[in-house]
């Protein structure tokens, strides 16, 4: 592979220089993903997922009493009331279900979510610096 005629080969004995890696934004994106995601779980709602919330339900009394189940997150829920455990009807982190494969993924809507703006607001940047640089002159106020 050809080399460009301003590449410089490392001095004798040297280690090439490690590409820098900026993590500034992905790094603010991925923590501010999660911070949305750990706030979503404020988003209550009840099922479809059903839970034994007693054992004497049927003609006999003899059956589980099955009822939905209240859950928390959004888009997908993550952490699920654990009947018998917890208090019933109520979601807590401390006192129920986790779920963290439903947490990474809610992780990973939030990011792209967060991507897709930041780059909408990149290109709305860009077109605007083009438009600017295309009139030759700085956006003024044409007030008298």
């Amino acid at each position: 592979m050809p080399r460009s005629p301003n590449h410089k080969e490392p001095a004798r004995g040297t280690m090439p220089r490690p590409r820098r890696v900026h993590f500034g934004r992905w790094s603010g994106a991925v923590l501010l993903a999660v911070l949305l995601s750990s706030l979503s779980g404020q988003v209550e709602r009840t099922g479809p997922e059903l839970a034994a919330y007693g054992n004497v339900c049927g003609p006999r009394h003899d059956q589980l009493c099955l009822e939905p189940v209240r859950n928390a997150g959004f888009p997908i829920a993550y952490l699920f009331d654990a009947p018998g455990i917890s208090r019933e009807r109520n979601v807590a982190i401390v006192e129920d279900e986790f779920r963290p494969f439903a947490f990474c993924l809610n992780v990973a809507v939030y990011l792209v979510a967060l991507l897709v703006i930041l780059a909408a607001f990149k290109a709305a940047a860009r077109m605007k610096r083009q438009q600017v640089g295309a009139s030759g002159s700085t956006p003024t106020d044409d007030r008298p």
